[in-house]
């Protein structure tokens, strides 16, 4: 038997008596005008991948620069109010390269496709070069 659902509580006074603890989300627009890094990112995947275009749009609800290669995503550069990310789908599919590039690139936040950084950290540019140029001559399909 499905147990019923709880109603929820209706406003702040009755959520605070049930100890409902409230938490408040803080939005903010991500940084004005363009960024250096976002700029060094989307010259840095233009230079060492020739073969994809260049297009605005939005990546995980935050509006970015996405890069296609014959109509597949192959990256993307984002930028919310605490990061830059920059989204690599051959990292995502080819897991040597993230364990290579998880260990060279230690100030950026990894997860499975992308690589966090805050605004103001110091990227080794040339760094992300090699890694957009092994991105580009790695396969991005996971179908075996």
């Amino acid at each position: 038997m499905i147990p019923k659902r709880q109603p929820i509580a209706a406003n702040r006074a009755t959520r605070r008596a049930e100890g409902i603890k409230l938490i408040k989300i803080k939005r903010g627009k991500p940084p004005s005008g363009p960024s250096p890094l976002i700029e060094a990112f989307k010259r840095t995947i233009t230079e060492n991948d020739p073969s994809v275009s260049i297009t605005q749009g939005l990546m995980t609800a935050e509006k970015g620069w996405l890069f296609h290669r014959k109509g597949e995503f192959m990256y993307a550069v984002t930028a919310s109010k605490t990061r830059v990310t920059l989204h690599a789908m051959p990292m995502y599919c080819n897991e040597a390269i993230h364990r290579v590039y998880k260990k060279l690139i230690v100030n950026g936040d990894f997860g499975k496709g992308c690589i966090r950084f805050k605004p103001h950290d110091t990227v080794d540019i040339r760094l992300i070069a090699r890694l957009i140029a092994d991105c580009a001559k790695a396969a991005c399909s996971k179908a075996k």
